[in-house]
C-alpha cells in the first residue's frame, strides 16, 4: 500500500520559540560566514524571501536551512533529498560537495519543524531538529553524517496472514496475524528493496546528531523500511549487547515521526518495555507491548 509522506497544508504563522542545538560529530566545522553567503542553488526570491515575507503573529523568519552531509568515512554524500518539514515541507538536495540548502522565505513556527535527512536507499534516513537561527539563516555547523544501511534483508508483506518473524543485524521482527503494512512512498517507489526490512545496529550513538551525547542509549537501531506503520503491535527481539543482566527491565524510545503524530518530529518518545531474556542474549518486548511504527530504536534501562 502506498502512502505519500506529508500532505502539504497552510503555512503556520505563530511561533513559540527557537530549534536544538546541534551537538560536535567529531569533525571539522564549516566556514559559518561562507554557509551564510548567498547560494546558486537557492533561487534569490526565496533568499530575500523574509523581506517579502515578514514574521507576524510571533513566527519567526527563515530563509534558507542549511549544512553538510557526509557518510561515515568523512566523504561528501550527494544528490539525497533533504526536506524541512512541519505541516508543510520544504524541499532541497546536497550538491557534489555534499552542502544542501532548503529554501524557506518566509515565517514558520521553528520548533515545530524538523529536517528530514531522506538516507535511502543506501543510508539510514533520520529526523532532525532545525539549528539556531542567525539572522534568518539556519545552518548546522557541523557535518550531518549518513550511517549507511544493510545492502538487504528479509523481504516484508503488505498483510501477515499469519504470525510471522523476520530478521536482521540480529534483530527479529515479529508481525501478529492480520497485520498490515503501510510503506512509505519513498520506500514504495525502492520497489523490492524497499519492502525489505534492513536494520542498523549503531555501535557508537553519540557519532549521530540526534543524540545527545551526554546520555547515549545503550542501544540504538536505525530501520527501513522508514515510518512504516504497522496495523497491530509488532513485536521486537534484539541482541543483548548492553550486557544488561538476565530479567533486567528495558525501555524501548521511538524517534518521532510525522507520519503518526503531531510536530515537532525528531525526538525519542517512550513506546514499549522489555526485558533481558532469562538466559541473557535477547531484548524481548513484553507481552501485549510492541511498536506500530518504525523509524529508530533506543534501549535503555528501565526502571
Amino acid at each position: 500500500m502506498m502512502r505519500r509522506t506529508f500532505a502539504p497544508l497552510l503555512l503556520l504563522s505563530a511561533c513559540s520559540g527557537g530549534g536544538t542545538e546541534t551537538p560536535d560529530l567529531g569533525k571539522a566545522p564549516l566556514d559559518a560566514a561562507a554557509m551564510a553567503a548567498p547560494d546558486a542553488s537557492v533561487p534569490g526570491d526565496m533568499q530575500k524571501g523574509c523581506a517579502f515575507a515578514p514574521a507576524a503573529d510571533g513566527g519567526t523568519c527563515v530563509d534558507v536551512v542549511r549544512g553538510k552531509l557526509l557518510d561515515e568515512a568523512g566523504k561528501p554524500v550527494p544528490k539525497r533529498v533533504m526536506s524541512v518539514c512541519a505541516e508543510i515541507c520544504f524541499f532541497g538536495e546536497t550538491l557534489d560537495d555534499g552542502t544542501f540548502a532548503v529554501p524557506i522565505g518566509g515565517p514558520v513556527l521553528v520548533d515545530r519543524f524538523a529536517l528530514l535527512v531522506h538516507g535511502r536507499p543506501d543510508g539510514a534516513s533520520y529526523y532532525l531538529g532545525l539549528p539556531p537561527l542567525k539572522g534568518a539563516v539556519a545552518t548546522y555547523l557541523a557535518p550531518l553524517v549518513l550511517p549507511s544501511l544493510p545492502k538487504s534483508g528479509p523481504a516484508l508483506p503488505e498483510t501477515a496472514t499469519k504470525e510471522a518473524t523476520f530478521t536482521s543485524s540480529g534483530v527479529t521482527l515479529t508481525l501478529a496475524a492480520g497485520t498490515t503494512l503501510q510503506f512509505d512512498v519513498e520506500d514504495f517507489e525502492l520497489m523490492a528493496l524497499g519492502k525489505q526490512l534492513r536494520v542498523l545496529a549503531v555501535a557508537d550513538p553519540k557519532k549521530l546528531a540526534f543524540i545527545d551525547p551526554a546520555s547515549p542509549p545503550e542501544g540504538l537501531y536505525g530501520f527501513a523500511p522508514f515510518d512504516v506503520v504497522f496495523s497491530k503491535k509488532a513485536r521486537l527481539s534484539f541482541p543483548n549487547s548492553t550486557k544488561l543482566p538476565a530479567k533486567a527491565p528495558v525501555d524501548l524510545f521511538s524517534q518521532r515521526s510525522l507520519i503518526t503524530a503531531a510536530p515537532p518530529a525528531g525526538p525519542f518518545e517512550k513506546v514499549a518495555t522489555a526485558h533481558v531474556s532469562a538466559d541473557g542474549k535477547t531484548i524481548d518486548t513484553d507481552a501485549s507491548e510492541g511498536v506500530t511504527t518504525l523509524t529508530w530504536i533506543a534501549l535503555r534501562k528501565g526502571q
